[in-house]
């Protein structure tokens, strides 16, 4: 109650989420009702990421904290929620949004080994490379928002409507693609999530490391 009363109708909720796509889609359903503080930039490698002091102040004045989870951020979520002291943020509270909880997540290990190399223990944390699962998150954004300022949720819901529109007319577009002999490069954890969700034939598949946001505003 007391994080809801403490947005009147024309205070913005302060989003800090850890990964780019995270804060364009929270953008999306929050629109200008949201205020988003990202903290890894686009040319970062996530898995590389250490934990900074301005972590620590954007956590601390966040009213909601949406992070892509499955480790992806071990090196600096689990200090960010410790260190600083914001109980709005803290497992198990509205303002903590673990986004791979709204997800299927592929590729758990039966059992960590280094031999194997990257290894991710709970799975593949890539997953938001599925336009399916973007849109299963959007929707868990639009009811998280809603909790933390319930006078905008209807405002929330449109939104997420809008976006998952705009979305399933481009799953058409890209479920049409012919992309037989095609070489793909990408990252190889998400090349794997993207060829369950298109049709892959004959391609010559090669693995880079990404360089930017996998996420882009449909419009």
């Amino acid at each position: 109650m007391l994080a809801v009363a403490s947005h009147t109708a024309h205070a913005k909720v302060n989003v800090v989420a850890t990964l780019p796509w995270i804060g364009s889609v929270a953008k999306e359903i929050g629109g200008d009702k949201v205020a988003i503080t990202t903290l890894v930039k686009p040319n970062q490698d996530p898995h590389m990421v250490d934990a900074k002091p301005s972590m620590l102040l954007a956590g601390r004045k966040a009213d909601v904290l949406m992070f892509n989870g499955l480790d992806l951020e071990i090196g600096y979520l689990p200090l960010i929620m410790e260190k600083s002291q914001n109980p709005a943020i803290v497992p198990g509270k509205p303002g903590n949004f673990d986004c791979s909880q709204y997800v299927t997540v592929l590729e758990k290990p039966l059992a960590s080994d280094r031999s194997l190399g990257d290894v991710h223990p709970l799975g593949n944390p890539h997953y938001h490379f599925s336009p399916t699962n973007i849109l299963r998150v959007a929707e868990g954004m639009a009811v998280a928002l809603g909790r933390v300022d319930e006078a905008d949720a209807a405002y929330f819901k449109a939104n997420f409507d809008k976006f998952k529109s705009r979305v399933e007319e481009h799953k058409k577009i890209w479920a049409g693609a012919n992309l037989k002999d095609k070489k793909i490069c990408g990252l190889p954890q998400a090349l794997r999530v993207r060829r369950r969700r298109i049709r892959v034939q004959n391609n010559r598949l090669c693995g880079a490391k990404a360089r930017h946001s996998p996420f882009r505003r449909l419009h």
